[in-house]
């Protein structure tokens, strides 16, 4: 009987394990040009996290008083978006402008008191973060910073009209390479 326990506890255990590398594997991408060399595909640890995982922000996806996010911020206190900004700042930068573009596709972040968040809007939330800056914040957007929060109108809705505009979001695009740029 124990050795019968045994074994069931060791099939359990290796299931378990192949579980996670396979699933780690899928953020993972061999550079044959870099001997044992892994670099993780952010793009699909991206997808994952926003489309599959989801989580809210919690009113956290604004810097502010020298700190970005909350608590209970899906982007600061959780492990998988750890791995995504503990990335290349270069390649995350990158890969978060690409993922700004008209698409109102939803993804599972939703954003508290409001609304669920676009990926383009998640973009620019990851930007924030990185670079410990608003979006409002930039000279070309400051009618927002100090703008009045009134029921639908706020700042999740200001900036999804942004996005949604062509001119105004390739203007927000260009803020955003100068603002790396530094």
């Amino acid at each position: 009987m124990k050795n019968k326990i045994l074994i069931l506890i060791s099939i359990t255990a290796l299931m378990s394990f192949q579980t996670f590398h396979i699933e780690f594997n899928n953020y993972l991408s061999y550079d044959e040009n870099k001997p044992l060399s892994y670099q993780i595909n952010y793009d699909s640890l991206w997808n994952r996290l926003i489309f599959k995982k989801g989580g809210c922000l919690t009113g956290g996806q604004y810097f502010y008083k020298g700190r970005f996010g909350n608590e209970a911020c899906v982007m600061t206190n959780n492990r998988d978006w750890d791995i995504f900004f503990k990335g290349n700042q270069k390649q995350l930068t990158d890969l978060l402008i690409t993922k700004i573009d008209g698409d109102t596709a939803k993804t599972r972040i939703h954003t508290c008191p409001f609304f669920v968040a676009t990926e383009s809007e998640v973009a620019i939330y990851a930007l924030q973060r990185i670079y410990k800056f608003n979006w409002f914040d930039f000279e070309e957007f400051k009618e927002f910073k100090d703008k009045e929060v009134t029921g639908e109108e706020n700042s999740q809705a200001w900036l999804q009209r942004i996005l949604q505009d062509k001119k105004r979001r390739e203007v927000l695009i260009k803020c955003w390479k100068r603002r790396a740029s530094r």
